[in-house]
Parts: C-alpha cells; structure tokens; sequence
C-alpha cells in the first residue's frame, strides 16, 4: 500500500510578507529574459536566497520549488481576481458580484507582478475613478436642470399670481360700475 504524503501547511501571513516583498525587490532580475548579464543560475540563486528568508520567519522548512510554486499560484489567483473585477465593472451597472475580498497582502503582491498585470489594476482603479467623475458630472447636470426648471416654474407661478390679482382688480371695478349705473337709472 502507497504511503500518503502529508500536506504542508499553508504560507502563513509572514511567508507571505516575505515572499511579496522580496519578489517585488528582485522583480528585475527574477521576470527578466536571458542574457548575458542575467542567467538562469543567478534567477534559481536569488530564488534560494528568498526561500532561506522565508524559512527565517516559517514554523516549517520551505523549498525553493514550493516557494517558486506558490509565487506562482498567488500571482496567478491575484491576476485572475482582478480579470473578474474588471470584467464585472464592464457590464451593465458597473457592479461588482464577486465579493471575496482581496487580501492585504495584495497590493504588495501586485508590485511585485509583471507591469502588465500591474497596470491592468491600475487602469481598473483609474477606470473606476473615471466612472465615478462621469456620474457626479451628469449627477450635476441633472442639478443645474431641476434647479432651471424650478427657477421657472418660479416665474410662471409669479405671473399666474399678478395675472389673479389683476383679474380680480377687473372683476371688482366691472362689478362696482354696473352697481354704480344701475343705481343711476333708478
């Protein structure tokens, strides 16, 4: 019978830390292409140094290929997440159905991305901005045309009152003449 491998545990808050800001420092070499200056040995060296900095602060010892492999997966799940968001805010209404909210770690996480990914929600964070202008700037509008029609509706109640007042004026002086004539012929 097969003996069953143990399950590591999970990165904790600390690991994960380390590994976001010590990706994000490195970024330049670890997500850069092959050349002369950089090789696939000082990428794999400099992805042991942060494996030992992670087993510094782990309650468990790390590989270089876990870490590697949960560098991956994480930026994986953050690009993903922020594809989701995205797609979300371009349907109709704008809102967002996925509620899970992102880790705190997140922003660290994205730093260290390739800039695509960095500036995909960076754009989805000056789009969402953009948004919010366009809807306080027709929000505006709509002010300044209720506060023109109430400006003359205003003006249209004021000239109906004087128009009243003056037929009312009429009235009583057609009606105070007849009087006065009739009284005259008798």
């Amino acid at each position: 019978m097969a003996e069953s491998r143990k399950r590591r545990p999970n990165f904790s808050t600390n690991e994960l830390e380390v590994l976001a800001r010590e990706v994000s420092e490195s970024k330049s070499l670890l997500f850069s292409k092959f050349s002369d200056i950089i090789t696939n040995e000082k990428k794999t060296k400099k992805w042991v140094q942060i494996t030992a900095k992670i087993n510094s602060v782990s309650s468990c010892e790390r590989s270089c290929t876990e870490v590697r492999k949960k560098w991956s997966d994480w930026s994986s799940a953050i690009k993903s997440k922020g594809a989701k968001i995205k797609q979300s805010q371009q349907r109709t209404g704008g809102v967002s159905r996925d509620t899970s909210p992102l880790s705190p770690l997140t922003p660290t996480a994205c730093n260290a991305l390739t800039e695509g990914a960095h500036s995909d929600i960076i754009d989805l964070e000056r789009e969402k901005l953009v948004i919010k202008r366009q809807r306080l700037e027709i929000e505006q509008i709509r002010l300044d045309i209720e506060r023109e029609r109430l400006g003359v509706e205003k003006d249209i109640l004021a000239s109906l009152t004087d128009l009243l007042s003056r037929l009312r004026g009429n009235h009583q002086e057609q009606t105070g003449e007849e009087e006065s004539t009739f009284y005259m012929n008798l």
